[in-house]
């Protein structure tokens, strides 16, 4: 177990089992010594957890005095390559509800790691973005289900995701807003794949080589859809399907973002029929 440097060195997590101990006996904090805390966590055991850790941050609850929120955010120094991260590190934070691990260079092998993940019960928000995952990683989240938040902005996802990945995240019944942009999905069929989340709140698809039409009926079972973001792709028109009804799916939707596509006059029409919206953003497309 441990996390892959540069080439194919092997940097350890666990240095041995007293480190565990001393991880588990590091969680609960007061806020009267949070200082101390801060220095026993970042400088001693984070960093024995996580090599080359630069800074990180964290938050306890004042009544129970566990960790509730780890930033790890850029802790990973630039130029040391990628890592495989084993994610048995976190399983002491029991009362943990949001981990952020952007921008670290992880990487995921298919079927290790991140489902380890489940068995903190209280994980809302996972933030895994600005790193190098491929489709491999939605499998191993499908058992997280106390999740609300879940980012993979910035990654390697790829294609069609109804046979490669979403079709696995089941189990997430309670997420709410879930952010892929910046991905390369370079296919519209990723709309249709999400339609199981009937708890999804926000979803965010910005940049991700969308072309041509989409179908409205593609937006059916997104019943609480609140805030949609496809902007910055290369749309042409959202329509109806010939001889289908429209879909009552996104009517509870607020907030649109179609900016910077290629849209015609022909998109009013779809506009009309979303009773809820409030905000508008059509910056600098071709209309």
């Amino acid at each position: 177990m441990g996390v892959m440097g540069v080439g194919s060195k092997r940097e350890p997590l666990f240095c041995s089992s007293k480190l565990l101990s001393t991880i588990q006996m590091a969680l609960p904090c007061h806020h009267r010594r949070v200082k101390e805390q801060s220095i026993a966590v970042n400088g001693n055991v984070l960093s024995a957890m996580l090599p080359h850790v630069v800074s990180s941050n964290f938050e306890c609850n004042a009544t129970t005095r566990r960790v509730i929120k780890l930033s790890l955010n850029s802790t990973r120094e630039d130029g040391l390559g990628d890592w495989y991260l084993n994610t048995s590190v976190f399983l002491p934070f029991e009362s943990l509800l949001s981990l952020d691990l952007v921008h670290n260079h992880l990487l995921c092998i298919k079927n290790e790691g991140f489902e380890k993940l489940s068995r903190l019960n209280n994980l809302q928000i996972l933030d895994l973005s600005e790193n190098y995952f491929d489709n491999n990683i939605l499998a191993s989240l499908n058992g997280l289900s106390s999740l609300k938040t879940l980012k993979l902005r910035q990654n390697y996802l790829v294609g069609l995701l109804y046979f490669q990945g979403f079709g696995k995240l089941s189990m997430l019944s309670n997420l709410q807003i879930l952010h892929l942009s910046y991905n390369n999905f370079n296919n519209n069929s990723i709309l249709s794949s999400l339609n199981g989340f009937s708890s999804l709140r926000t979803l965010k698809l910005q940049s991700n080589d969308l072309t041509r039409l989409v179908y409205i009926q593609d937006f059916d079972g997104l019943n609480s859809l609140k805030e949609l973001d496809i902007s910055s792709n290369s749309l042409d028109g959202i329509v109806m399907r010939e001889g289908l009804e429209r879909p009552p799916s996104l009517n509870s939707l607020e907030v649109l973002d179609l900016s910077y596509n290629h849209f015609n006059n022909g998109i009013w029409s779809f506009l009309q029929g979303l009773p809820s919206l409030k905000t508008l953003y059509i910056k600098e497309y071709g209309m």
